[in-house]
């Protein structure tokens, strides 16, 4: 326990003498009576595994899962595993190749079409999370691979620039930009020259990264119609195209655009 100590000593009187004390006093000690925490500390879930009879331990424990990222559930006989996506952006077509496997996702059901279930989801922001259910039909206790495909031109799966004209399509309202990718098998400049354009109210935008560990960075100046970047051998470099209404800026229109890739 904690130790407490009382002193006690007399004041000097006129002559700077101090007289003798005598005190009397009673020391009561009473217990307080802690509250319980109105926030209760709630102890993480044991891990999920199925039991050998084909159930589950604690199978109502949720499961998170950090944006459009490839994950395993296991799912006991005849149950359903809860599933949150948190952080999720842009979009992604969600894949299970397992015939016993079926997904519930706002309120509709979903069952394998030759033995594979796709649906396709999209961010509703990033501190939104998407809820499913992965069920499991079979006869025994699985774990299901998840598996998440994504569209070309997205982070996940970039387009890849040719030498010449290559065809850029960037959707409207798509706010992370149509990405690609160029690789650099020997050194030399890389130039980007915008052929052509969806005619209208367009800004077009292009960054150019050479991806190194201190990257170097290049954009598009507004209005202008090339922009270059030195790169050494043996490096892939990131292109982000994005577009924008010159008169409205929270809209992103879409665009077709003709690139002329060239590379000494």
């Amino acid at each position: 326990g904690n130790e407490v100590r009382i002193v006690v000593s007399s004041v000097a009187d006129n002559q700077g003498k101090y007289p003798a004390l005598v005190v009397a006093f009673t020391a009561e000690f009473a217990q307080k009576e802690e509250k319980p925490s109105e926030y209760p500390e709630i102890p993480d879930p044991p891990v999920t595994e199925p039991n050998t009879d084909g159930t589950l331990v604690n199978p109502d424990a949720p499961q998170e899962q950090f944006g459009f990222v490839d994950f395993s559930v296991a799912v006991g006989v005849g149950e359903k595993k809860l599933v949150y996506l948190i952080r999720t952006i842009n979009e992604a077509t969600l894949t299970i190749s397992d015939k016993d496997a079926y997904v519930v996702y706002k309120e509709k059901i979903y069952t394998p079409a030759n033995g594979v279930i796709q649906i396709p989801m999209k961010s509703e922001g990033s501190f939104a999370p998407l809820e499913l259910e992965i069920g499991n039909s079979g006869t025994s206790a699985k774990t299901f691979e998840v598996v998440f495909c994504f569209a070309e031109g997205t982070r996940e799966n970039p387009g890849e620039l040719k030498i010449g004209n290559n065809k850029i399509y960037c959707a409207a309202g798509n706010d992370q930009g149509t990405f690609y990718t160029f690789e650099a098998t020997k050194a030399g400049k890389l130039t980007l020259t915008v052929m052509s354009i969806t005619p209208g109210s367009v800004l077009l935008n292009i960054s150019i990264s050479d991806m190194q560990q201190i990257p170097t960075v290049v954009e598009l100046e507004e209005g202008g119609t090339a922009v270059s970047i030195d790169l050494p051998a043996d490096v892939v470099a990131e292109i982000i195209f994005s577009t924008k209404d010159p008169n409205k800026e929270w809209k992103i229109p879409e665009a077709g655009i003709i690139i002329n890739v060239s590379f000494a």
